[in-house]
């Protein structure tokens, strides 16, 4: 979250604090929820690997990122890509 703070010249707590009072919900679980929405459409219209779609979204470590894709999706990334392309 204190990538976006910055970019805004705020505080992590101002962000934080602005973001739930507009949306009701904290500004880290909106920065989640876009990330997410994000990998997914990565996935899904490119030929990427799993490590340059978590570099491109702020993610330092890929495994990182697949542990939180598989927490909020249920699947891993390659799981989820594998699923989409039999269905289109």
């Amino acid at each position: 979250m204190l990538p976006y703070a910055e970019r805004l010249h705020i505080s992590g707590r101002n962000l934080s604090e602005t973001v739930k009072a507009f949306v009701g919900k904290p500004a880290s679980r909106v920065i989640q929820q876009h990330l997410n929405v994000e990998a997914k459409r990565i996935l899904r219209y490119s030929g990427k690997g799993v490590k340059e779609i978590s570099l491109e979204l702020g993610f330092a470590n890929p495994s990182y990122f697949s542990k939180v894709f598989k927490k909020l999706v249920g699947k891993s990334p390659n799981g989820f890509r594998d699923e989409v392309q039999k269905v289109t």
